[in-house]
């Protein structure tokens, strides 16, 4: 972690790396001003900031999730911010790929997961996700936006003979379409 301030500019660098951890590279940069004798960052600020972050496996956080779930699959994302401090716009992407989630004993198992997304000023597009349930398959694309410091949400989901349990006592497929809807509290299925 690096920090400097100078001629009130501050700019912030960062990087970590771990065998599980990942990359992760960042910056930022603003502007410093004196309000009622205090050091701050004003709303009207310009602002800059990058991220990149590489996670080639995220069995890790199976210990943290639930030691009964099987979990992994990767992760890639790049973020820029440009604009002001309190209104920044966003641009960037993350993808994720190889997830799998199972529940072994419950016979629940997911694989050959992965998604797209896109950042573009307040919103995250989800472009493209995919996630495999024995034979069949789940599909779906959304939106979740930041409007007036409320998220609203917007998903469609396509299930086709997708397996959600099997067992030798029970078996689930789905198969069909839904959308949801959420904005603050209010969710709609």
């Amino acid at each position: 972690l690096d920090a400097d301030a100078r001629n009130n500019l501050v700019q912030l660098n960062a990087e970590a790396s771990g065998a599980q951890l990942g990359t992760l590279k960042a910056s930022a940069q603003s502007q410093l001003s004196l309000r009622d004798g205090r050091w701050g960052i004003a709303g009207d600020a310009p602002l800059q900031a990058s991220a990149d972050l590489e996670i080639k496996s995220l069995a890790w956080l199976q210990p943290i999730i639930d030691s009964a779930v099987v979990f992994d699959g990767s992760l890639k994302a790049q973020l820029r911010v440009d604009g002001r401090f309190a209104q920044p716009g966003m641009s960037g992407f993350v993808t994720g790929a190889g997830f799998t989630v199972a529940l072994p004993e419950q016979g629940l198992n997911f694989k050959d997961g992965h998604f797209q997304a896109t950042f573009k000023e307040q919103s995250l597009q989800l472009n493209e996700l995919t996630l495999k349930g024995g034979d069949g398959e789940l599909t779906g694309k959304g939106q979740l936006t930041l409007e007036n410091a409320s998220p609203v949400l917007k998903l469609a989901l396509e299930a086709k003979r997708l397996e959600v349990l099997s067992r030798p006592d029970r078996l689930l497929v789905l198969s069909g379409n839904s959308e949801i809807s959420a904005t603050g509290k209010d969710v709609r299925v």
